[in-house]
């Protein structure tokens, strides 16, 4: 059975980037889908796009709600868009060669129909939220210590917590790993 893939475009040269990854592909029907407004119409059984920097993937991803997504990302980014993946949304890297765009797809129209989602949701104590907000707004471990009556070796004990909770190993991927998840 040949499944309809929606390709998503702002631009031509988005559209011939798409295009070329869907050629390879010749067991999917693909329409083409240009994006106005963040606006499209679309019944495919899957949406493709490709976002070049994760704002633009986050807003792609809300705007294709109802719809499974692909998102292609820049080959230097396609790791930090992996924190995008849940039950109806992958990405993959743009240099990705056709068995693992193919394998993606498979992925994505094989999962149920959102009744599991695949990340578990993540709880974090009030503290650890604070800890989390005052680091998304730029303070370091002395000034989140001093801001919150408490000694630094007790923030450093908190960043451990969240990155622990988060599966994260960096600042910048705790960074990334929050504004995705809306904390």
């Amino acid at each position: 059975m040949k499944h309809s893939i929606g390709l998503l475009y702002h631009n031509t040269l988005e559209r011939e980037l798409l295009l070329s990854r869907a050629n390879k592909l010749s067991e999917l029907e693909y329409s083409l889908c240009p994006i106005d407004d963040d606006r499209f119409d679309s019944t495919d059984d899957l949406l493709a796009c490709l976002c070049r920097d994760l704002p633009s993937a986050l807003r792609m991803k809300h705007v294709t709600k109802d719809h499974r997504l692909l998102i292609f990302a820049p080959p230097n980014l396609a790791q930090v868009f992996t924190y995008l993946h849940d039950w109806r949304c992958a990405s993959i890297s743009l240099n990705a060669n056709p068995a693992k765009i193919r394998c993606a797809i498979t992925n994505l129209l094989q999962t149920g129909d959102g009744a599991m989602e695949a990340r578990e949701p993540i709880h974090l104590t009030k503290r650890e939220h604070q800890v989390l907000a005052l680091i998304l707004s730029g303070q370091a471990t002395a000034e989140i210590a001093k801001t919150l009556g408490i000694a630094t070796a007790t923030v450093t004990t908190y960043k451990k917590r969240l990155y622990s909770k988060s599966g994260t190993n960096s600042l910048s991927q705790l960074l990334i790993w929050a504004m995705v998840r809306r904390m």
